[in-house]
This record gives structure tokens, C-alpha cells and sequence, in this order.
């Protein structure tokens, strides 16, 4: 089995280079980091992480707190295993949705110092509250990610739905469009909630008021959106425009509406959110947002480990733009 001494022979550099990258990779010059890195994939050299945690008082391990399993989650925990594997650095991943002895899970990941910081996918709920505040009185290494939190001294990385809702009901009523549905994704996500209120307050400042008749549960699932848009279909208000909160619920809403006789875009338009990997191919291909995923889980990695090492942070809270992309189930009304 290789060691550190082999993949120093390999590199071309000294043992000390290879301990200082293997610790902390941004100290060494790029051009000899790559050829250290390139040495321990040849030679499949594996770092005694344990040894080190004894000498250095680090797990070289990082908790992930997900409140689901979707593909979301399981896109940005991607990115964050990339950029934190590239660190050294391994992951925990705690799921605190399906019952009430996993929500316990967090705190025993915390409590038992089994990692050295934690990323958390918080709800909007009492849990997550305890959570952070418990996390902050212990002076504990997190970071927050997808939910603004009002307190600046949290480390946070978010997409800006709030402001993604208000550009779909602008660009709708750019369009010509003034009668309006809204798909709802999961009630107790912050990003379904910031959707709906950027999209409820744009709507409201040109004189449109979005009753509770004009909303519809989509729980993110294509067939949750689909089931709850053919039962609501007989009573439903006229629209001609159409917000879902991801695509999937788009997705959904656009088979009942087509076996209720309705098609895209001549009768309705329709904007979803995620700009998942069928929405090209959709028939018309979707409008959406796209989320700035890779960015907002290498970001939120590179945080909590710059704050492991004790390194400076000059932004605490990061709000990431989701990017609008514009096909043809989007048509004005004129």
C-alpha cells in the first residue's frame, strides 16, 4: 500500500508539500497541488484520517442535515462531496423528515462530536430552530443552506425565490397575462414559500389579487400536481397563465390540463422552476428557472471548511440568482 513518501516521489516534491496539501490543500502552489493530487489517484494512496483526528483533534468529517431525499438535495450534496472530497474531507448525512426518532439524528450527529461542522437543509419548522440556535450556543462550525435566516452573524448560501417569483409574474404580465394559478411545491419549505411570495407580491403590486382558489397543492412530485389538478379541474377559475414551484408539478399540471381538453401555450402558458434535465423535451419545452446548484454547493463546502481551518469569510450571507430560461410554453396573450 502506498504512503506519503511514495506520493512525494511520485509528485516530485517533498513529504512536508504532500502533509500540507493533504491538510490543507490551498496552501500549496496550484501546479504542484495538481501533481500531488495526480500521485495520489495513480498510486490510490488514502490518507490516515484517524491518526490525524487523534493528533489534530479533526474527523476530517463534515454532517449533512437534509430534510429530504429529492433530486435537489441529492444534486447540491453531490457538488458539496466533490469540493469537500478535494479537501479531504468525508461527509455524514443525517435525514430528518420520516420519523420522529431521525429527527433526533442531528443532535446526536452534534452532541457526539462525530464531525467537524455540519451543512443543514433546513424546514420551516420548530426543529430546525432548535437546531441552529442549539448549533450557535455551542459555538459549533454550519452553514444554512437554502433559507435565509434574518440573523447576518449565521453563514448562509440561498437561491433568491423570492426574487425568481417576482420575475415569473413580471414576465407573465409583460406577456399580457392577468388571470393566474400558482403550484404549490412542499408548504413547509422555505423555497416554495419565497416562490409563492415573490410571485403573490408582484402579482399584488399590478392590481392582481391570487385567491386561495387560484392555488394548488403540487408537493414538488409530478404526480401529486397531476392527481390535484384533475380533481380541482371541474371547479377551477379561468386562467391563462400558470406558475408551478418545480417542474415536475408543471409536468403534472400539463397532462391534466391536456386531458381536459387544454394545451400549451394556446390556451395557457405555464413557467416551472429547476430547469430539470426533460424540460428541454417537454412538449412545448418549458420555461423555467435554472439553479445555480454546483455554485451553491461548492460555495457552502468551501465556507464550512474555511471555517474549520479558521480562515476569514468576508461574506456570511450569499444569495444566488436563479437564471430564467425562456421556451415555448411561455406565449403573450396580445
Amino acid at each position: 500500500m502506498a504512503n506519503q513518501r511514495d506520493v512525494a516521489r511520485e509528485a516530485g516534491v517533498s513529504s512536508a508539500s504532500v502533509s500540507r496539501y493533504i491538510n490543507k490543500p490551498d496552501s500549496i502552489k496550484q501546479k504542484s497541488a495538481g501533481r500531488i493530487k495526480a500521485a495520489i489517484k495513480k498510486l490510490g494512496y488514502r490518507p490516515d484520517y484517524t491518526a490525524q483526528s487523534l493528533k489534530r483533534g479533526k474527523f476530517h468529517r463534515v454532517g449533512i442535515i437534509s430534510a429530504a431525499k429529492g433530486p435537489f438535495y441529492c444534486e447540491v450534496i453531490n457538488w458539496i462531496e466533490d469540493t469537500l472530497f478535494d479537501t479531504g474531507y468525508f461527509i455524514n448525512i443525517a435525514i430528518t423528515r420520516e420519523s420522529e426518532r431521525s429527527k433526533q439524528k442531528p443532535f446526536h450527529l452534534v452532541q457526539n462530536r462525530q464531525v467537524d461542522g455540519i451543512l443543514i437543509f433546513p424546514l420551516l419548522n420548530r426543529g430546525d430552530e432548535e437546531i441552529v440556535a442549539y448549533m450557535k450556543k455551542m459555538g459549533d462550525k454550519f452553514v444554512v443552506l437554502d433559507r435565509l435566516y434574518p440573523d447576518d452573524s449565521i453563514f448562509q448560501v440561498a437561491i433568491d425565490n423570492y426574487g425568481a417569483g417576482k420575475t415569473a409574474a413580471r414576465t407573465f404580465i409583460e406577456a399580457g397575462h392577468r388571470k393566474f394559478l400558482f403550484i404549490w411545491g412542499v408548504k413547509d419549505t422555505a423555497s416554495s414559500h419565497e416562490r409563492f411570495r415573490g410571485f403573490y407580491d408582484e402579482l399584488k403590486n399590478a392590481g392582481i389579487k391570487l385567491e386561495e382558489n387560484r392555488q394548488l397543492p403540487g408537493e414538488f412530485k409530478v404526480d401529486s400536481a397531476y392527481k390535484r389538478a384533475r380533481e380541482r379541474f371541474p371547479e377551477l377559475p379561468e386562467f391563462t397563465a400558470v406558475f408551478a414551484s418545480n417542474d415536475l408539478s408543471a409536468l403534472g399540471f400539463m397532462k391534466a390540463a391536456h386531458e381536459n381538453g387544454l394545451k400549451v401555450p394556446d390556451d395557457f402558458s405555464i413557467i416551472g422552476f429547476d430547469d430539470a434535465e426533460i424540460a428541454p423535451y417537454i412538449v412545448p419545452p418549458l420555461t423555467t428557472f435554472r439553479q445555480p446548484i454546483q455554485t451553491m454547493g461548492a460555495l457552502a463546502a468551501k465556507m464550512l471548511i474555511s471555517q474549520i481551518e479558521g480562515d476569514e469569510i468576508r461574506d456570511r450571507k450569499v444569495l444566488l440568482k436563479a437564471e430564467f430560461i425562456l421556451r415555448e410554453s411561455l406565449k403573450p396573450v396580445f
